[in-house]
């Protein structure tokens, strides 16, 4: 019954499955914040020389205190929940005693029951609370070209780990794929190594053994991946940190 802005109003209806829309290639593209597997792998071999860089988020965005404003369809009127949902729970809050009181208010789109709304609360308690961190980089046009907002990615950064566990293919077949340097790696059961296909795809097999450079796995890969394309070496105690585009 009035006019919106169409962007705006179509990201409010897409905030009621936890969506977003972004703009590219000429087209309204729309994204869901939902549990999935990495699609591509990023290490120093295809990011430019300055690496990653972490930042943590400002304390005064961690709101540790949420209420949602919603309609009620069962009362037909306006109501409110909140999380921590009581008094003492809030007074209790690791996060409200390590940086004071933190309260966010918002009007929840589209939610008609305090089901709808108490899962709304605590979705941003618990994203503004340990989702903290950003990872920044530049990277090669090949996976720039591939990614999206809100896809999830896989990196594996030796500052951080300690050890180099990816780089560039340089021969390979479906059986076998040939590191550029395997250094620091020793093989235990349960390792795997993902690779990017020609196709842009990541897949992932169980590593069966090591034999210099040549990475030798258990079953094979569905086509061979490309010279120079990118690999990813997973170990139980060395795992890749896992990111989404944003």
């Amino acid at each position: 019954n009035r006019k919106s802005d169409a962007f705006k109003l179509l990201n409010k209806v897409a905030s009621v499955f936890r969506g977003s829309l972004y703009y590219s290639e000429g087209k309204i593209k729309l994204i869901c914040d939902k549990p999935e597997d990495p699609v591509y792998l990023f290490n120093r071999s295809n990011v430019t020389a300055e690496g990653f860089s972490y930042e943590g988020s400002d304390v005064k965005t961690r709101s540790n205190c949420v209420v949602v404003r919603f309609f009620n369809n069962v009362t037909q009127q306006i109501d409110y929940v909140q999380h921590p949902p009581t008094l003492t729970q809030v007074t209790d809050d690791p996060f409200v005693k390590a940086y004071g009181l933190n309260k966010k208010q918002i009007d929840a789109f589209g939610c008609t029951s305090g089901g709808q709304a108490s899962r709304l609360a605590r979705f941003i308690y618990y994203s503004e609370n340990f989702l903290t961190e950003t990872c920044t980089f530049t990277t090669t046009v090949d996976a720039g070209v591939i990614v999206r907002p809100g896809m999830i990615i896989s990196i594996s950064d030796p500052v951080r780990s300690g050890l180099r566990l990816a780089g560039r293919i340089t021969a390979a077949s479906r059986s076998e794929i040939t590191v550029d340097s395997r250094t620091g790696i020793a093989y235990q059961n349960g390792d795997t190594l993902s690779v990017i296909l020609p196709d842009g795809s990541m897949e992932t097999k169980d590593v069966n053994s090591l034999s210099g450079d040549i990475v030798t796995v258990a079953s094979n890969f569905s086509t061979a991946p490309n010279v120079n394309s990118v690999w990813l070496y997973t170990k139980n105690n060395v795992e890749p940190t896992t990111w989404r585009i944003i």
